[in-house]
């Protein structure tokens, strides 16, 4: 769109209407402005925003609550299993000797949300097992496509491949990492480079540049910003002050009314006129203008405001909804964020360890406080489906991960109920009668089982 067009639009009043041309998808310019707000935002940069911060602090400091486990359909039970013992668990426990298996997974999520991309690098023994698993920040990390040729020092295995290895920069050099040597995470798909994801984050690019000249421009106040509190001007029929006395005035009233003297007693020799310019609280208050960053944070990384505890979320906070909010966070926040980890870390990491192609890595939620509501709720739900005679007592057991054998394998009918329709078992036949004669002796009651059998003829034989 040219200067000129853009002019006319502006004189007019529709140039609010346009985006410019160079704002497009491939843009890191945002719809309707010119100005580059994801410029001030690199992966490092937007830690520093308080609003991100609060959040990706309950994401790192929640995220690893959910240990890491590995299980595998067993068809006899037709449930799965938890292998409490299997390699890769114990090396997600403990990754390598520096770090503790909580600790990666804190950087994981992290790195994972902030950039929508977060890697671990193998290191294998001499025999090719994963023995160390090491966390590489994503801004070292690039997946590169095969090279045209081997004259560079790396020989690409095809031409025809998606991702060929993983370029990491660490020291000012690069270093080539094979592609099976790397677990790489990644939040959705990046339209603009479909070998990596994208950050959720990167929709909020203006509110956060918002929130940030907010809190600037309150800090800015309150170290003055160049604005005198109080101007002294000389009053009505005063001349010109000259300079050495305009500096012992300054001092003096420094001195006198500054620090833990304000609000002493002023008292003037000659006719002043005294102004105040600067900011009242009322007028420094800033707090609705950053309530819109931190809902629309809060809103795209799944956490409530008032989990992170954000001003936002805590006017509305009351101990009843907390428990709520932080259920929520977990089932549209975290859980979501586990699930896709966890299928990546099945799909490239397991096979190192098993060749079972119904081993998968869960997160367990059994331990996890908050969700513990929801389990008791689903107990109760298939509780009343088995006594409901609706699913099998293994159905129920196997959906809430408790043992099942072959006598589990039933419906549980009441006493009082009887089957109807064409495939409900034969009744008893209507009519048929069976007397039972015992000597007078026995006073009416059956106590014998000789006698019962006796009387009953076949149908009394204990089987």
């Amino acid at each position: 769109m040219g200067s000129g067009l853009i002019g006319i639009l502006e004189a007019i009043g529709l140039k609010k209407f346009f985006t410019p041309i160079d704002a497009g998808i491939d843009s890191p310019l945002l719809p309707q402005t010119r100005f580059n707000y994801a410029a001030g935002y690199g992966e490092n940069r937007i830690y520093a925003s308080s609003a991100v911060g609060a959040c990706l602090n309950w994401l790192a400091r929640t995220f690893p609550e959910a240990p890491l486990g590995v299980r595998r359909y067993d068809e006899e039970t037709n449930q799965n299993v938890v292998i409490g013992d299997h390699p890769l668990r114990v090396l997600l426990t403990r990754p390598n000797p520096y770090f503790s298996g909580r600790l990666l997974r804190m950087a994981l999520v992290t790195d994972f949300v902030v950039s929508g991309n977060a890697y671990l690098v193998k290191v294998r023994s001499a025999d090719g097992t994963v023995v160390q698993l090491w966390w590489a920040p994503s801004t070292s990390m690039t997946p590169a496509s095969p090279r045209s040729s081997a004259t560079d020092g790396y020989a690409p295995t095809t031409e025809n491949v998606f991702i060929d290895h993983y370029e990491y920069e660490v020291g000012g050099s690069s270093v080539d990492i094979p592609i099976e040597d790397v677990v790489h995470f990644r939040y959705g798909i990046n339209p603009d480079n479909t070998k990596v994801g994208r950050s959720p984050l990167q929709s909020v690019f203006r509110e956060l540049f918002t929130d940030d000249e907010a809190a600037n421009f309150t800090a800015s106040l309150l170290r003055n910003a160049a604005i005198p509190g109080v101007v002294l001007a000389p009053g009505d029929g005063v001349g010109a002050v000259s300079d050495e006395d305009l500096q012992s005035i300054r001092q003096k009233w420094n001195d006198n009314f500054g620090s833990d003297n304000r609000g002493r007693l002023m008292v003037m020799r000659g006719s002043t006129k005294v102004t105040t310019v600067s900011f009242s609280p009322a007028e420094l208050n800033l707090r609705e203008l950053r309530r819109i960053p931190e809902e629309r944070v809060s809103a795209v990384l799944g956490v409530p405001a008032i989990v992170a505890g954000l001003g936002a979320g805590l006017d509305r906070s009351t101990f009843a909804n907390m428990s709520e909010a932080r259920e929520q966070a977990w089932e549209s926040g975290l859980i979501p964020l586990q699930a896709i980890i966890a299928d990546d870390l099945s799909s490239q990491l397991l096979p190192d360890f098993d060749d079972d192609s119904t081993a998968n890595v869960f997160f367990d939620y059994s331990e996890v406080r908050v969700l513990q509501a929801d389990a008791t709720d689903l107990a109760r739900r298939w509780r009343e489906l088995v006594e409901g005679s609706i699913a099998k007592r293994s159905e129920a057991r196997a959906a809430l991960d408790l043992p099942v054998g072959p006598e589990d394998d039933i419906y549980l009918l009441p006493m009082n109920k009887i089957e109807v329709g064409p495939g409900a078992a034969p009744a008893v036949p209507i009519g048929e009668k069976y007397d039972v004669v015992v000597p007078h002796s026995h006073n009416g009651e059956l106590e014998d089982t000789a006698v019962i059998e006796s009387a009953l003829g076949d149908i009394g034989k204990a089987t």
